[in-house]
């Protein structure tokens, strides 16, 4: 619009300026031609040639009258007379102004002037003093002889002068007359080239604009949406064949009509009139384009929603507004049905997750009981044989619950996502701990295990050890499952783009290439009989393919069946800041005693009976409750110390009887009540806590956490455990998992436990200052991920007491239930003082045997 404005008076000036300076032109060329016909006219007339005769009959004259002297007084005054009038012509004739002006002849002038007169008076004195003077008129005549010859010279020259100067003016003005003449013609031919050009230019604007309303006209016409062309009224000039559908009105009738009148109900359109007059009236253009939505009414009388869109087209010959019309039941209809989608498919999310709950609930509760009752059996006195066994039947517990735990852990990545931790880790102990642990792995295959890290990764990087673990242990155990006698390596190194590359590659089977498209779906094995032979879910490919893309990496494996795989994943580890760490004084060790009292509510008969003899195992004084209201029942004040109560029960449920008992008005609302379930789905957690248990503990239950457990909820109260017969004889208190930790030392040996002890103190040490300098700088953010690397480092060595004091402290910190400034730093470094003590007796009890 502007740049049509802007073209439009950038030609006006152009035609203004055009049309000015041909007036000029014709005006000066006028003038100047008026000028040139005058000095023609000047040049050609008598008195010019008279002024010339003039001057030189005064010779002839003067000649006549000095000849007379000697004749008589009359001939002599007659000729006189005539020189006198000739010299008094000289003196006023205007053509002689010129002349007159040269101070040399004006001079001469006067001085003959001078002597006419004087002779003037001798001859005046008549015919009787004529011959008494004659000698004096002689002698002034031969005076005047010597100024006449001079006059008469310098006024023909002067005369010529003038003659020539005029005659240059002349042409000259002739000349300019003939430039300013070529100049109109020029002027002349360009304003007709102009008018060509801009008549051209018409005729094209003129077919253009033909061509744009026969187009506008197509386009409308063969628009699926209902279109409608109105005027500054709101009257019809253009209705379409898609809005004689909708509305069912033909365009003869149409056409004239008010638009919004004609498809609005009528006391909607008295409402809205105003506003609509507006706007067609006076169209703003933040208004184009958006889209109304109005209550349309057809030929019928029948209405349904309906969206509008407007145009504007200014330019046009009579500015108009172009009005698309949809109709939008279908749509409406489309985006309830898409609802109602959503809100099923949302139902069936929720049916999976309650699935996913109650499985893991049924499935965890015999798993408790069997495990349990196993761990139970292998602290009782036992031969070599029957500990073997025993030992064999946790292991399988412990498989069968790991891959339940991995069903569990892709339905939290699927609920709620990956929470990933950043904190520096050495990609050198990283590959280290994680080929300790798998050399132990299937010893009876016979694969050596190696590993290589580039000198590139010396220095520490940014990332999660504990899923960075996860992932290079999956892929480790795989390549341990189908490789028999061979040989199996773990590489990093860093890629041209800076990520870090892992790779593990091994000797066995291989992958059939159209099987390779397989291994990353979940729930998919390669064939029954492979997944039969090693066993799996089929989810530890996919959990490792959320991990690194949940990392911003990329995973993928190259193989060929027969010839061994590589499986290798890349992702973004940024090189850790170096963190100055303070020296701590090491904490002291701390007494615990027992005889705690525990209610414990469960409905199962084997959970009851499993758990009843690991408490009093622990040297607890036990009372069974079967549900929550006889739970509420037994509880008197100073009757517990602690409860221990199931979630899913008969009668009354763990969620109601501990919102009962933290309704009490009583001192049994605060008694820590600790959650025991076999819910463990994603969430289940952060719910149960936030519900207003004190602890949590999932099913199956082993003796060391549930002494932890206790232990973290009731500090004051704790119970002691008894130590597995083989280790150190003395009984310690809750602060490792001794049977976990056996097992460690069998396939680790005493010289790497001895160092693996001693990198887990040194891991302990740093956290804890980093959880210090978190305190201080009250830095939540910090203080989980300490607390949290604390319970990942201390659960892999089986420091179940430190890793479940720092568990609680992260999910305080998450929940928000507590700031960071309310850590109670120095209970985990007096637990990680006492667990010096019981590592290094543990260790020399080892070595000793």
């Amino acid at each position: 619009m502007k740049a049509g404005l802007f073209a439009m008076s950038w030609l006006n000036f152009r035609r203004t300026t055009v049309v000015l300076l041909a007036f000029t032109l014709l005006a000066s060329l006028a003038v100047i031609l008026s000028d040139v016909y005058s000095r023609v006219v000047d040049l050609r007339s008598s008195p010019r040639d008279n002024t010339q005769w003039v001057i030189l009959q005064a010779q002839s004259e003067y000649l006549r009258v000095r000849h007379a002297t000697s004749s008589g007084h009359a001939e002599l005054k007659t000729l006189f007379d005539v020189y006198y009038a000739r010299l008094s012509l000289l003196e006023t004739a205007p053509s002689l102004a010129a002349i007159r002006s040269d101070k040399a002849v004006s001079s001469d002038l006067r001085k003959l002037l001078d002597l006419r007169d004087q002779i003037a008076q001798l001859v005046d004195e008549g015919p009787a003093r004529h011959e008494a003077n004659r000698n004096r008129i002689s002698n002034l005549l031969e005076e005047s002889q010597l100024y006449l010859r001079p006059f008469l010279q310098s006024s023909i020259a002067r005369f010529a002068k003038n003659s020539d100067e005029e005659r240059l003016q002349l042409a000259q003005s002739m000349l300019l007359a003939g430039l300013l003449s070529t100049l109109l013609v020029v002027a002349l031919i360009a304003t007709v080239i102009f008018l060509r050009q801009r008549t051209k230019e018409g005729l094209r604007r003129e077919r253009l604009l033909h061509e744009s309303k026969e187009w506008l006209k197509t386009v409308i016409h063969s628009s699926l949406d209902a279109t409608a062309v109105l005027d500054s009224e709101g009257s019809i000039m253009e209705w379409n064949p898609s809005a004689q559908m909708l509305f069912g009105i033909s365009r003869e009738d149409a056409i004239g009509r008010k638009l919004f009148e004609m498809i609005m109900p009528a006391e909607e359109y008295a409402e809205k009139y105003a506003g609509i007059l507006t706007l067609i009236r006076t169209p703003e253009k933040k208004m184009f384009g958006r889209r109304f939505e109005i209550e349309a009414v057809d030929s019928k009388g029948d209405t349904f929603p309906a969206e509008l869109s407007l145009g504007f087209a200014p330019d046009l010959e009579m500015p108009v507004n172009v009005v698309h019309m949809r109709d939008l039941t279908d749509h409406k209809n489309a985006l309830a049905a898409l609802a109602e989608a959503a809100k099923r498919s949302e139902a069936a999310n929720q049916a999976k997750a309650n699935f996913l709950a109650v499985m893991s609930h049924e499935m965890r509760t015999p798993l408790n009981g069997v495990i349990g009752t196993l761990d139970l059996l292998a602290g009782s006195p036992m031969s070599a044989e029957q500990r073997k066994l025993v030992a064999m039947a946790l292991l399988a517990g412990e498989q069968l619950l790991a891959q339940i735990n991995d069903v569990l852990d892709f339905s939290k990545m699927e609920a709620s996502g990956v929470e990933l931790e950043a904190e520096p880790l050495d990609i050198g102990e990283l590959v280290s701990s994680v080929i300790d642990i798998l050399t132990a792995f299937r010893a009876e295959n016979g694969n050596i295990i190696t590993g290589v890290v580039s000198p590139m990764l010396t220095q520490r990087r940014q990332g999660d050890s504990q899923r960075l673990r996860q992932i290079l242990l999956n892929l480790g155990s795989n390549a341990m499952k189908f490789t028999e006698a061979g040989d199996i390596s773990i590489h990093a190194d860093v890629t041209q783009s800076g990520h870090v590359r892992f790779e593990v590659s091994d000797t066995g089977i291989g992958i059939p290439e159209d099987k390779k498209a397989m291994l990353f779906r979940e729930f998919s094995v390669l064939d029954s009989s492979l997944s039969r032979s090693s066993g799996g879910t089929g989810l530890g490919l996919a959990i490792c393919k959320r991990l690194v893309e949940s990392m911003g990496g990329q995973i993928g494996v190259d193989s060929q069946s027969g010839s061994g795989s590589t499986f290798w994943f890349e992702v973004p580890l940024p090189e850790a800041r170096l963190m100055t760490e303070d020296n701590h004084p090491a904490a002291h060790e701390s007494e615990v005693s027992g005889g705690l009292r525990v209610l414990l509510v469960e409905d199962n008969r084997t959970n009851q009976f499993v758990a009843q003899r690991m408490l009093e195992n622990m040297g607890c004084l036990v009372q069974v409750a079967n549900n929550g209201s006889e739970a509420l029942d037994a509880l008197l004040p100073d009757t517990f110390d602690v409860v221990l109560m199931d979630i899913s029960m008969p009668v009354m449920d763990g969620l109601e009887a501990i919102a009962r008992i933290r309704a009490l008005d009583t001192p049994v609302r605060s008694l820590p009540v600790i959650a025991m379930t076999a819910n463990a789905v994603a969430g289940d957690r952060e719910r149960f806590l936030h519900a207003g248990f004190s602890g949590y503990v999932s099913k199956p239950v082993r003796q060391n956490t549930l002494a932890q457990a206790l232990s973290s909820s009731a500090p004051h109260a704790t119970a002691s455990q008894s130590v597995e017969p083989g280790l150190a004889s003395q009984k310690f208190p809750l602060t490792l998992d001794l049977a976990a930790f056996a097992s460690l030392a069998s396939e680790l040996g005493p010289d790497i436990l001895r160092d693996a002890v001693a990198a887990f103190h040194a891991d302990i040490e740093r956290h804890l200052g980093l959880l210090r300098k978190a305190v201080a700088d009250e830095d939540t953010a910090a203080a989980t991920k300490a607390t949290h690397a604390i319970a990942g480092v201390s659960s892999t060595l089986g420091a179940i007491a430190l890793s479940d004091i720092a568990s609680s402290m992260e999910v305080a910190l998450k929940s928000q239930s507590v700031a960071a400034r309310d850590i109670d730093v120095e209970s985990l470094a007096a637990q990680q003082g006492l667990l010096k003590v019981v590592l290094r007796d543990q260790v020399s009890a080892l070595e000793a045997a």
